[in-house]
């Protein structure tokens, strides 16, 4: 199946380049870019595990590593910001799940874990705020 996902879009490229040199670097682009998504969603998955396991250091930079590659990648800042929370990183572990606000919707439970945080540092009126707007779905 890669192979005709791969023809494909070369058909697609040929299409609209005239110069064959143009279209390949378009191409080899393109295919750098899915395979570093690939690792991405690779490493992503590893993080997860080593989270699950309780090794935290060691998700933190898978999960930092996947960050570099997609940035709008919503679960490594979920993850992320769990582990965050897991060192009592709280200022940090905010970054992150607002972070996935602007790049996802799928993470209602955010809003919660936002508001978790922000009550842990006595930041109350964000902790409301955030609380109120979980409420408010």
């Amino acid at each position: 199946m890669e192979t005709k996902i791969s023809s494909a879009i070369f058909n697609f490229f040929d299409s609209i380049f005239i110069n064959d040199n143009n279209k390949q670097i378009i191409f080899d682009i393109y295919t750098k870019y899915m395979l570093e998504l690939d690792q991405a969603n690779i490493m992503l998955n590893e993080g997860i595990s080593l989270y699950e396991k309780n090794d935290f250091a060691n998700a933190l930079n898978k999960f930092n590593s996947v960050i570099s590659k997609d940035n709008k990648n919503s679960y490594a800042y979920y993850y992320r910001g769990l582990v965050y929370d897991e060192l009592k990183k709280h200022a940090q572990a905010i970054t992150d799940y607002l972070n996935v606000l602007k790049v996802s919707e799928e993470f209602p439970i955010v809003n919660y874990m936002l508001a978790v945080d922000y009550d842990t540092l006595a930041n109350y009126k964000n902790a409301y705020k955030t609380s109120s707007h979980n409420h408010n779905q």
